[in-house]
C-alpha cells in the first residue's frame, strides 16, 4: 500500500497545474484504505492518473 500512495503522491507533484489528476490522486488514498488488494494494481507502473485519463477520453 505504501508503494501504491507513493506513486500517486508523486504523480500528483509532477503535474501540480492538473486538477483532474490532483483530485483523482486525493480520493485514490481513501480506495486503497477500503480496498487494499487494488493498491497492487495501482502500483504498476503502467497504470497511472493520467493515463486513465487518455483512456477515457478515446473512449468517449
Amino acid at each position: 500500500m505504501e508503494q501504491a500512495a507513493n506513486k500517486i503522491r508523486n504523480e500528483m507533484d509532477a503535474n501540480t497545474d492538473n486538477s483532474y489528476i490532483q483530485i483523482v490522486g486525493q480520493s485514490l488514498p481513501d480506495h486503497i484504505q477500503a480496498h487494499p488488494k487494488e493498491a497492487e494494481k495501482i502500483s504498476n507502473f503502467q497504470k497511472t492518473i493520467s493515463n486513465s485519463l487518455l483512456e477515457m477520453k478515446k473512449a468517449s
